[in-house]
């Protein structure tokens, strides 16, 4: 049994890297909220040097994948039309860091 819970923490922490590198940064909340798996903290402690960590506007630890490059801050972000339920926007728990204010 012992190999077998130690197997899934590597798969989850794989899984949760494969997450990041699609919708990162994103919190250890985030990333339960689209898994629906617990222990996310310790996932991404597994994952070691893989991922950096930011600090959002709260002081939320945030994650992203360390292999990522990053954009240019002085760029603004481009436009994007979503669906409803397109990944992008589902993919958070804290969804008000993706959309304004306004509608």
């Amino acid at each position: 049994m012992e190999s077998d819970s130690r197997f899934r923490s590597r798969d989850a922490s794989e899984l949760i890297l494969r997450y990041l590198r699609a919708c990162g940064p994103a919190s250890t909340m985030d990333m339960q909220a689209w898994s629906r798996l617990p222990a996310m903290k310790k996932a991404v402690t597994e994952l070691g040097d893989r991922v950096r960590t930011y600090t959002d506007d709260r002081g939320r630890t945030l994650y992203d994948a360390a292999d990522l490059e990053l954009a240019d801050p002085d760029l603004p972000a481009p436009v994007r039309l979503l669906g409803w339920f397109d990944n992008a926007l589902l993919s958070h728990k804290d969804r008000s860091r993706d959309r304004s204010a306004q509608r």
